[in-house]
Formats: structure tokens, C-alpha cells, sequence
């Protein structure tokens, strides 16, 4: 049977080793794929395409569509099997708070016209590379120097519970308009108070709101020692 020798050629993965024989009338070829596994290939397959490796390729790609999520990062290897590493919930928390309506959270976020940069906002790998040399670690949270401010490298820093409850903004029930200090109607006075890891630290009671305020500053630089 007449055949053209393609001996030697490289067709995608695979270079072309020997002819073996016959396959449905159709020379067959031994073929060295370059992960290192071998496959028989008819001459046709190979001149048309139809096969590129000995099977590697079509894994690789499968792989990748399924680590792909849906803002778009593929390199990070952060979600297998279903799981989603401590970082990747951080990141998607961030955007449910942003943009979810229906999350508890936005209207501290995205209701109040918090953001995240175009550089995060579709692409998690920009914000995995930029926390893993900014400081993150298992016991550190995101948070925003700017209470104000977008989720964005020069708005955001990994920080502990601590840290971040003296960076948090007024709550809604505040009754002098500053943080760690409320008036205390039935006395008229002002009472500072600080919260450390979970527990609240109080801090006097004053007569005047200038007084609390400077007691709740006093606090937060020695907390934040």
C-alpha cells in the first residue's frame, strides 16, 4: 500500500516516530507525544488535525474550564472540588457586599457607593497576588483605611478584629455623631467606650462630648501599639 511518509513531522503535540501498519485502510503511525506517552495515529488524523496529542491537550483544557470561576481567574488554584479556599470567600464576600442588593451588608457597601477597582473587581488573581504580597494570613481580614474609600491596593490593608473595629465607621444607633462615644439621655453625660477583640472597654463618663472624644482617641492609640 502506498502511503506518504511523514516520519519525523510534527503534528501539535506529537512527532511522528514510525510507520506500524494499517488501520480501516488508512497508514498508522507510532507518535511520541511531548509529555512522553505514546499513541498510533492514522496519517490522516494527524495531516487534518483531528488529533494534536495523545490525549493531554483535551485534559489541560478540560482543566482549565473547570477551574475557571466567574471572575475570570484561572491560575489561581483556589477553588478544587467544589471548595473554596478562606481568601476566595473573603474576595466573593467583598463582591456581594458591593454589588448584591440582597446581601444584609450593602447598604454599608455598595448602598453608601462603595466600590471595588477595576483591578479586582473581575480578575480574583489580581487580588490573590496583591494579598499574598500585602501581608495576608489565616487570621487577618481585608479592610479599608478609608472607611469611605473603594476596595482598591491603596485603600486596603489585611488586618486583625482589633484594627479593624477601631477603624469601623458611626453605627446607625450612635447618639453623638462619634465613634466610641454616646450620650446617655437619662443623665445627660457622655460615655467613651472602646471594643478589643469582641469585649467592650469602657472608659469614663463626661460632661462634655470633647472630653469623651479625647478619652476614645487616648484609647485607640494605646490599643493600637
Amino acid at each position: 500500500m502506498a502511503y506518504k511518509n511523514i516520519k519525523g513531522e510534527r503534528y501539535g503535540r506529537l512527532e511522528v516516530i514510525e510507520h506500524i501498519g494499517t488501520r480501516r485502510g488508512k497508514a498508522l503511525w507510532k507518535c511520541k507525544c511531548d509529555c512522553g506517552n505514546y499513541a498510533d495515529v492514522t496519517g490522516d488524523s494527524l495531516r487534518q488535525g483531528k488529533t494534536k496529542s495523545c490525549g493531554c491537550l483535551g485534559d489541560d483544557n478540560r482543566r482549565k474550564i473547570t477551574t475557571r470561576n466567574r471572575y475570570g481567574a484561572t491560575k489561581h488554584n483556589q477553588c478544587k472540588e467544589g471548595k473554596k479556599s478562606r481568601i476566595y470567600r473573603i474576595y466573593d464576600a467583598m463582591h456581594q457586599r458591593c454589588y448584591n442588593e440582597k446581601n444584609g451588608a450593602y447598604k454599608h457597601y455598595g448602598g453608601r457607593g462603595i466600590v471595588i477597582c477595576d483591578e479586582w473587581k473581575n480578575n480574583f488573581e489580581s487580588f490573590f497576588q496583591w494579598s499574598l504580597k500585602n501581608g495576608y494570613s489565616d487570621d487577618l481580614s481585608i479592610d479599608r483605611i478609608d472607611n469611605d474609600g473603594n476596595y482598591e491596593p491603596s485603600n486596603c490593608r489585611w488586618a486583625d478584629m482589633t484594627l479593624q473595629g477601631l477603624n469601623r465607621g458611626i453605627q446607625d444607633n450612635n447618639t453623638s455623631g462619634h465613634k466610641g462615644v454616646s450620650l446617655i439621655k437619662k443623665t445627660g453625660k457622655y460615655r467613651a467606650y472602646i471594643k478589643i477583640k469582641g469585649k467592650q472597654i469602657h472608659l469614663g463618663h463626661y460632661d462634655y462630648l470633647q472630653d469623651a472624644i479625647e478619652a476614645r482617641e487616648k484609647a485607640e492609640k494605646l490599643y493600637m501599639k
